[in-house]
């Protein structure tokens, strides 16, 4: 059965000071250069060359990136999740990001389109000579689609829904795994009949890996997840609701609703469950999740199916309003049922409040709901990671680096410094005396290192330049950045283009130009951005923001909100 893949490629506020989180002003050029790329896929949306070049000049000398961006091991995060979905073999892979950072995202994956392609007609030629030509597949197309709103769930419903054609997958572009996507699949194809989604969970293991424990509750926060893991039946574990930590805090009490006991007694509630932000979700959620629209008949609720989404192979659209037999919708194979009770169900909010509210549904009302599956990664035996803060894109980078150390038996090939097997430094670097070390850490491009020179556990963006006697511990350094003679950082977050004066000894601390960046903001962009970035500097965030697609698990609070008025004892239908 084909999965269409969407991915969301957000701001990260939790990632600063590497990502901005205004919407960056485009200078335009005047250049008449062309820029011509090997693949197709990239050529599905004509752009104008000024905004080509302005992607190039953010990511060569811009002091922030996108999210999808930011390097792991020294690849782009998002290419990770695009080789996940390639092993999915899904119907087509979608990218969906802002407006502002759209091209800025395509520009950078010209490389990664480039290698691509070139691994598909090597792995075509060599089958083509052989008798197992079956295994050979399509390769898949990736579409950029840009977003002007505020949520993920608003993006999903006034943006997405009519691309969607049948069973889909929304990935946020920022996890690391080993578990093959065909384990996911498995699971969403064998859930029950009357579950509308499959929500992924996953148990944090970094606790004992990571010594400051203070640093890393700056960025985690604690939820209280509900689900029923319905052990003396068939069903498969569901979930019911989820809870912020402060907002139990606040009153005091964990309260949980009555009916929701009733219907399910057997619940469980954990605070050791991160949401993965993974969903696989049915077709049907397409037509519940479509805005009613007006017709003279109100009995007509959610019977209609949007009209640009296509049915079945045979069937052809149907126009709005109209009411449509359970033959004529496309369901999945085995749903036996297709008659949705509709709810007004708000949408502009992040993915994560939206599949909360759906899990309601299955206890809030007296009918009947389609429930959401919880589907929990087993810790033991696997590995899964978000990088959406900074200790957590540590951790991804040094999971890789010690893939590689293991994998590698060979002496690196730049023998004139001590690089060792578990650190990864591009061949355009310069390294000025073979007394420099470099151990558990990773450098891009046109990085320059001096002489005794110590870089331990650390990430260092294209274009750093280090001077003389440098020490580096557990530190992530910018792009473009510039660190002084015997200067010494420990645990340390640089923005790009700082400069750090000779003999500076930093621990534990953000070195960013954080005045210069009001003052430009004040100039260049208009009082909702500004805003919006003074409240990223400030630590805070909302739950309606345009990032929290990708840090809901360590920022959204699951409050008490108005769509709560009753105990769910009264039928609305």
């Amino acid at each position: 059965m084909p999965i269409q893949a969407f991915i969301f490629c957000g701001r990260g506020h939790n990632l600063a000071p590497f990502t901005r989180q205004s919407s960056a002003t485009t200078t335009t050029t005047t250049t008449t250069t062309t820029t011509t790329t090997t693949t197709t896929t990239l050529s599905n949306e004509s752009k104008e060359t000024s905004v080509v070049d302005a992607a190039s000049i953010a990511i060569a000398k811009g002091p922030f990136l996108p999210k999808a961006l930011l390097p792991i091991a020294n690849r782009p995060m998002i290419e990770y999740v695009l080789d996940w979905c390639d092993q999915a073999n899904f119907a087509e892979i979608n990218i969906v990001a802002s407006v502002e950072e759209l091209p800025i995202i395509k520009k950078g994956l010209i490389p990664f389109m480039t290698l691509r392609n070139q691994q598909f007609e090597l792995i075509s030629k060599s089958l083509s000579l052989s008798n197992h030509t079956h295994h050979l597949q399509q390769l898949k197309s990736i579409n950029f689609i840009p977003s002007k709103t505020s949520s993920t769930g608003e993006s999903l419903q006034k943006e997405l829904l009519d691309k969607i054609y049948t069973d889909f997958v929304l990935l946020p572009c920022d996890f690391l795994t080993d578990i093959p996507p065909q384990i996911f699949i498995d699971q969403y194809l064998n859930r029950d009949d009357d579950n509308l989604a499959m929500s992924v969970y996953y148990k944090n293991s970094l606790d004992a890996t990571i010594n400051d424990k203070k640093q890393l509750n700056k960025f985690q926060k604690k939820f209280f997840t509900i689900y029923s893991e319905n052990e003396n039946s068939e069903k498969q574990p569901i979930l019911l609701d989820i809870y912020s930590k402060d907002d139990v805090t606040r009153s005091k009490y964990l309260q949980v609703r009555s009916h929701l006991l009733w219907k399910y007694p057997n619940t469980t509630v954990s605070t050791n469950l991160n949401n993965s932000s993974i969903y696989f979700c049915s077709y049907e959620l397409v037509k519940l999740l479509t805005p009613t629209t007006t017709s003279n008949n109100n009995n007509d609720r959610a019977d209609s199916v949007p009209s640009t989404a296509t049915t079945t192979s045979s069937s052809t659209n149907v126009n709005e309003g109209e009411t449509t037999d359970s033959t004529s919708i496309k369901p999945s194979y085995f749903k036996k049922s297709n008659e949705l009770i509709k709810d007004p169900i708000n949408c502009n909010k992040p993915l994560s409040k939206l599949f909360r509210d759906l899990s309601r549904r299955s206890w809030q009302h007296s009918h009947p709901r389609e429930t959401i599956s919880i589907f929990i990664l087993p810790p033991t035996t696997s590995f899964f990671i978000r990088s959406n803060n900074l200790i957590n894109m540590m951790e991804s980078t040094r999971f890789i680096l010690k893939i590689k150390s293991h994998s590698t038996t060979t002496a690196p090939a730049s023998s004139s410094s001590s690089i060792g097997l578990d650190s990864i430094v591009d061949p355009s670097c310069k390294i000025k005396d073979k007394s420099s070390s470099v151990k558990l850490s990773t450098m891009s491009y046109e990085g320059i290192i001096g002489a005794k020179c110590r870089i331990a556990g650390s990430i260092l963006f294209h274009g750093v330049q280090l001077d003389d006697d440098v020490i580096l511990e557990n530190c992530i350094i910018g792009p473009n950045v510039k660190i002084g003679k015997k200067a010494k950082l420990s645990n340390c977050y640089v923005e790009g283009n700082y400069i750090v004066e000779p003999k500076g000894n930093f621990k534990g601390e953000t070195l960013s130009k954080v005045a210069l960046e009001e003052e430009d903001i004040a100039i260049d962009s208009d009082n909702e951005n500004a805003l919006e970035m003074s409240s990223d500097e400030n630590g805070s965030s909302d739950g309606t923001s345009d990032d929290d697609e990708d840090d809901n698990d360590e920022s959204e609070e699951y409050s008490e909100d108005e769509e709560f008025e009753d105990d769910g004892l009264f039928d609305r239908s």
